[in-house]
């Protein structure tokens, strides 16, 4: 019994580390997602997220995998739903759990936390492998989850997130193959860059700049003083160019497979700043740093990690060549998807994901600069006390941010500026609207409006938000299809290229739009109203004469 004990305690004390790590992450999410998991799309993106929604509920219905649709009607001529974007492993993985547990946003959210905390997981051991510090690296990887946007969209439907999640994972395990040396340790991290880039293709910023690693050290340049980081080239270059080969052919089947159907759901274009006027461009970065950038991480964190790319530049005497080519070269790709991206920036906040880059290739470079100087023994204690007091107020900002973002007053309004509060309660209501939809399925039934029945649901402007929220295939305001309300012009023709591909009931959800002369053929038979949407039978070309 003695020894039992005794083995008990070794254990506990080799993973005593490990087991305050999940014991904090747990106590975090248990403060981020009280009342979230099993809650509906909310707060801001409602389209995104019903479009992600809605091509894992075709997976449920039994859409095959390379087959992916979503409920709007705008390919094949308005026959079909079928498109593709990012790789569906993940809304097909969830569609399968649901037709096992049953169609629940619960599953979808919990799926996610799962990949989320994996991620966390994986940064956190790699961080106590490179700084061989039980407190730096709980505190450090903690960090990482007191970005709003890293919890908000971790639990979401969104696939930036995860897919940054695995490119974390693929980052431990090179770390692991470069240290241990383990062919399988390689294989590994190839196939979750692989899964991340699949996912986004975005993800793969830091696989974009090991790949120059690889290739200048091919050349006979040691980055790390006078060792390599890459040493089996036969080995590596397979690999990294498998995981391209990979990611590419998908995402040229993508566009075979959008083009075949002749419609997508995704834009995959750049939209670069030279397009844009002054004004325009202007109004955006007001945007941007009144209420985009807050919601990525607090601002003193950002100040901070600026910082330290700004001094990692000065003090480049003090760091190998992988570590300074980290903080240059990343720092420009941030840039350079910043830039081809632009407009996007304005209210996307779920784009900022891979600037999360800039803490590994930043962050860690400055921490290893200033490890001597922290880890001396009259500053360690103030400087330990005073990361945990940071960590505090970065939690605390983070859980205010996500208080909003499910709806409840913010417990902390002195943390964010009253406009900022503001901007989020609207952006809250405006997606409740949207809410009003999954609440109108009994009704639609009571009306015997069946769920094989096609609609076209207005004003909504996405592709499949008002759609997958009531339960039917069909149409919306969405330019392509129906064009009606785009830039205030209607239009009854596509109207009724709409009833002639199958439309049988029209949902208005604005009132106001009754007004509009193109309507008034298809607004005659009202059937009834919920919460403010009025329903409407829609005539056939043929009775209507």
């Amino acid at each position: 019994m003695t020894i039992f004990i005794a083995n008990i305690g070794r254990k506990l004390k080799v993973y005593k580390s490990t087991i305050v790590f999940v014991l904090l992450f747990s106590v975090f999410a248990a403060f981020y997602y009280d009342s979230v998991l099993e809650k509906p799309p909310m707060f801001i993106h409602i389209w995104r997220q019903t479009d992600c929604l809605s091509l894992t509920k075709m997976y449920q219905e039994g859409a095959s995998f390379f087959s992916p649709e979503v409920h709007y009607q705008g390919a094949d001529d308005l026959n079909s739903g079928k498109s593709a974007g990012e790789f569906p492993l993940l809304y097909y993985l969830v569609g399968k759990l649901w037709n096992i547990l049953g169609e629940s946003y619960l599953v979808y959210r919990l799926f996610y936390l799962l990949i989320l905390f994996t991620g966390q997981l994986a940064l956190f051991k790699a961080l106590k492998l490179l700084l061989k510090s039980d407190f730096w690296s709980v505190l450090l990887a903690l960090l990482f989850f007191t970005s709003p946007v890293y919890a908000f969209y971790g639990v979401s439907f969104l696939t930036d997130i995860p897919a940054f999640s695995l490119s974390v994972i693929a980052l431990y395990f090179l770390l692991r193959y470069h240290l241990e040396g383990s062919q399988k340790t390689f294989v590994w991290s190839m196939v979750f860059f692989t899964l991340a880039g699949l996912l986004k293709i975005s993800s793969l910023i830091p696989f974009v700049f090991l790949s120059f690693i690889l290739f200048i050290e091919s050349l006979g340049v040691k980055t790390l003083g006078d060792r390599k980081v890459f040493t089996r080239p036969k080995l590596e270059w397979p690999g990294f160019l498998s995981v391209l080969a990979i990611v590419l052919l998908w995402y040229s089947y993508g566009s075979y497979y959008n083009s075949v159907h002749g419609f997508k759901y995704t834009f995959n274009s750049i939209f670069p700043a030279s397009e844009y006027s002054q004004e325009f461009l202007s109004h955006l970065f007001d945007q941007i740093s009144g209420n985009m950038i807050i919601s990525a991480h607090n601002p003193i964190l950002l100040y901070i990690v600026s910082a330290m790319v700004l001094a990692n530049i000065v003090l480049f005497r003090r760091l190998n060549l992988f570590a300074y080519l980290a903080n240059i070269l990343v720092l420009l790709g941030a840039l350079i998807y910043f830039l081809l991206w632009l407009p996007i920036f304005e209210n996307h906040d779920y784009y900022y994901t891979p600037f999360f880059n800039l803490q590994f290739s930043s962050v860690l470079p400055f921490f290893f600069v200033i490890k001597g100087w922290i880890s001396h023994k009259k500053r360690r204690s103030l400087v330990r006390i005073l990361s945990m007091f940071f960590l505090l107020y970065s939690f605390l900002y983070c859980w205010g941010i996500m208080q909003m973002r499910r709806g409840n007053e913010v417990s902390m309004p002195f943390l964010y500026a009253r406009s900022y509060v503001d901007y989020g309660n609207w952006l809250f209501w405006h997606s409740g609207r949207y809410l009003r939809f999954e609440r109108i399925r009994p009704y639609l039934k009571e009306l015997g409006i069946k769920e094989e029945d096609k609609i076209i649901s207005m004003p909504d402007p996405s592709f499949n938000a008002s759609l997958y929220l009531s339960g039917h295939k069909g149409w919306t305001n969405f330019w392509g299809a129906l064009s009606v309300y785009f830039h205030g012009v209607g239009n009854s023709e596509n109207m009724w290229q709409a009833v002639d591909h199958g439309a049988r009931y029209l949902l208005v959800s604005e009132g106001d739009k009754l007004r509009d002369p193109f309507l008034e053929d298809f607004t005659r038979d009202k059937i009834g109203e919920f919460e403010g949407i009025q329903v409407f039978r829609l005539p056939s070309r043929k009775g209507l004469n």
